[in-house]
């Protein structure tokens, strides 16, 4: 017998005997017995995840950023608010979010010179969010815009004049 003429001989017992095998086994069920589905413990449908509402405009406010992931039309929408002059006073930041956490930066944002980065960071959704920022010798207009907001549904930061 030729090395094929065994293979053919393996795989022609092999499939000989699974006929047999899968015979009986559906021979086990009683004709006319109904199938019981696997039981399995019903889940809870997802729920919409409430929105995070900003407050409303304070005179102690200096800049904004909102983000809203279903937007118009599902669309992710977003608005940065450009303060008015910084002077010499403390400043603080305060947020919320719905989802996981938020990236944020802080810039300048005057017309006659380059964008430049005054502050970085990060807020849990979790948790309250307020802490005192500092933007170094800057004196003028900054922007306050959200850097990543991959990981939420809905939030929003403002930068106030005054300590936390």
């Amino acid at each position: 017998m030729t090395g094929l003429q065994r293979t053919r001989a393996r795989v022609t017992g092999g499939a000989l005997v699974a006929l047999p095998l899968a015979l009986v086994m559906g021979a086990c069920s009683a004709p006319g017995e109904a199938e019981v589905a696997p039981t399995a413990v019903p889940t809870a449908s997802p729920t919409a995840v409430a929105e995070v509402t900003p407050p409303p405009t304070t005179a102690d406010e200096l800049a904004r950023a909102e983000f809203v992931d279903a937007g118009p039309s599902g669309v992710p929408s977003g608005a940065n608010v450009v303060s008015g002059a910084i002077g010499d006073t403390p400043l603080r930041l305060e947020g919320a979010c719905t989802g996981d956490r938020v990236s944020y930066a802080l810039f300048t944002a005057s017309t006659d010179g380059p964008r430049t980065e005054l502050a970085r960071g990060w807020m849990a959704c979790d948790e309250p969010f307020s802490e005192s920022v500092s933007i170094g010798d800057h004196r003028g207009v900054v922007q306050l815009s959200f850097t990543d907001a991959d990981a939420i549904s809905s939030g929003w930061i403002r930068l106030l004049a005054g300590p936390t």
